[in-house]
């Protein structure tokens, strides 16, 4: 299994300004016939656009991991919905997955999709006739490709005394533990065990110091230990960087950087 980086950038970044797109990822598994399986993990406005920069098509995609609904990581979702729909004759029978956590998707409809797509032509139409939809339990799972993707709920934003539902995951594949933290806040004592568990790191990173900060913070990063920075690579942020690989991470992450699980080291590289 490899993991694509459609981009690294904020909720912020500007395609023509910083030649990058919103931090979305695709997950690419080998099929039959040496045919390929994709999953997207996110869904953001820049998606329809950088995941056809990467080479992929709306109708290749097996389905798509929804972390919360932000619109850098949901904000496509409706476009990939309403195309799907009509791609085929009957209508809605070219149906996506949809792995998403219960609590996101009792608001993914009414307060998100809905407006857009509920009506159709002599009937409304609910988010399970866009999508096969798999409404997981907090603490839950979900199996794509042979592989167990469990979630781990971050803290994000917090309104009014509620932590606002968000998720990233961890997994096992080719002998190796990855954990993608998706957004959080700097939460050493939550993830730590996380860190430890595994392998490869993906994690949420702001360059700019803001106080109350719903991202991890660089400078708050460096603070992690040696053995854990080691293994950690960083997106989700803009403007110019420093060197991380100085400073003990793994480094930044790039647009387009493609990891191979399967390698020993699992440098990045890219697709030609």
């Amino acid at each position: 299994m490899k993991l694509q980086f459609l981009g690294t950038g904020s909720g912020l970044c500007s395609p023509t300004d910083d030649n990058n797109w919103h931090s979305n990822m695709v997950f690419v598994a080998d099929g039959v016939a040496g045919s390929k399986k994709y999953l997207g993990f996110d869904c953001g406005v820049h998606w329809q656009c950088s995941s056809e920069e990467a080479g992929y098509r709306i109708k290749d995609f097996d389905g798509f991991y929804i972390s919360h609904l932000h619109d850098d990581h949901a904000g496509c979702l409706g476009i990939v919905a309403f195309k799907r729909f009509f791609n085929k004759f009957p209508f809605g029978s070219d149906r996506p997955k949809l792995f998403v956590n219960v609590e996101i998707a009792d608001e993914i409809w009414g307060k998100y999709l809905a407006a857009a797509l509920e009506s159709i032509q002599d009937r409304r139409n609910s988010l399970d006739q866009y999508f096969d939809v798999d409404r997981i339990k907090p603490n839950g799972s979900f199996v794509w490709r042979n592989v167990q993707f469990d979630l781990v709920q971050t803290v994000h934003v917090v309104d009014d005394r509620r932590i606002k539902p968000s998720y990233g995951m961890i997994f096992d594949v080719d002998e190796k533990t990855v954990f993608i933290s998706g957004d959080t806040q700097f939460a050493p004592n939550q993830l730590l065990t996380f860190y430890q568990r595994s392998d490869h790191i993906f994690q949420d990173c702001e360059l700019a110091e803001y106080p109350n900060s719903v991202h991890a913070q660089y400078h708050e990063l460096l603070t992690l230990p040696k053995d854990i920075k080691s293994k950690m690579w960083l997106y989700h942020n803009d403007g110019e960087k420093p060197d991380a690989k100085a400073d003990g991470f793994a480094g930044f992450v790039s647009k387009g950087d493609v990891f191979d699980f399967a390698e020993e080291d699992c440098i990045p590289h890219k697709i030609t």
